[in-house]
């Protein structure tokens, strides 16, 4: 009996760790796109709420260190995953776009 219990707990605790890991936000780069320097950045993310704030939330940060804004040019999602694109502009520009496009 002990055994099974045992098992039951390494189970358990594999699969705790297996989930926080596919919580996770990742940034992508592409040459095609230019990366970072360009403006353009995508994120893969688990297909939640949270983790798109997530993604938003990063791509605002990251257009504002300089002095800039986040617009979200596009965004698919399987079952599971999702992959968003922001691309980093002046405000000025950003006001040609609608609310929803800026991730509110």
């Amino acid at each position: 009996m002990r055994r099974s219990s045992s098992s039951f707990i390494v189970l358990a605790s594999a699969l705790l760790l297996l989930a926080g890991c596919g919580a996770r936000t990742y940034q992508t780069f592409s040459t095609e796109q230019g990366g970072y320097e360009t403006g353009y950045l995508t994120f893969e993310y688990p297909f939640t709420d949270a983790a798109a704030e997530q993604a938003r939330t990063r791509a605002q940060r990251q257009c504002g260190q300089k002095k800039q804004v986040a617009i979200k040019t596009k965004s698919a999602c399987s079952l599971n995953r999702c992959t968003t694109s922001f691309q980093c502009m002046s405000p000025a520009e950003a006001a040609k776009y609608p609310d929803d496009s800026a991730g509110k």
